[in-house]
């Protein structure tokens, strides 16, 4: 919950500013600070990743039947992390595919034994698509000229 109460003070003085038209110092500060909110933001969201391809290297999801309550957990809380930061750098996809994701996440919190080899593919498999859609949001046109069709 700290993050939530640090994005609350981030949009409270972004109200401040608008409405009296003036930015505290402190604010000031943290601003001059962070002068790449958007590469901070995607920074965090590879970071955040980073998290998850680390939980899912073990090879637990390899085998459903090893998969713990744990590791279920953590894996949660890591990709709430990724589509925080998603949210921050304004990916709205990557945002709807932790939503998505979420939901296969949720169900095997509730019962670990409905765990399968579908479902613990599409965990690992998360990383991967999720790593191309932050890159393509900071390069799109990275994607497109990657493809051979495209090329010109």
């Amino acid at each position: 919950m700290r993050n939530v109460n640090h994005l609350n003070v981030d949009q409270r003085i972004d109200m401040t500013a608008l409405i009296h038209g003036k930015v505290h110092g402190s604010a000031k500060r943290r601003r001059m600070l962070t002068s790449h909110p958007l590469a901070d933001s995607v920074a965090s969201a590879m970071d955040a990743l980073a998290k998850i391809e680390d939980i899912v290297a073990d090879g637990c999801f390899n085998h459903p039947d090893k998969l713990t309550q744990d590791k279920i957990l953590t894996y949660a809380l890591a990709l709430l992390r990724v589509r925080e930061c998603a949210g921050m750098a304004g990916m709205e996809r990557l945002m709807n595919a932790c939503d998505a994701l979420a939901v296969t996440v949720s169900r095997l919190i509730d019962d670990r034994t409905s765990a399968c080899h579908a479902k613990c593919a599409a965990l690992t498999q998360f990383v991967t698509h999720a790593r191309e859609m932050i890159l393509a949001s900071v390069n799109p046109t990275a994607i497109f000229s990657s493809l051979p069709h495209v090329r010109q």
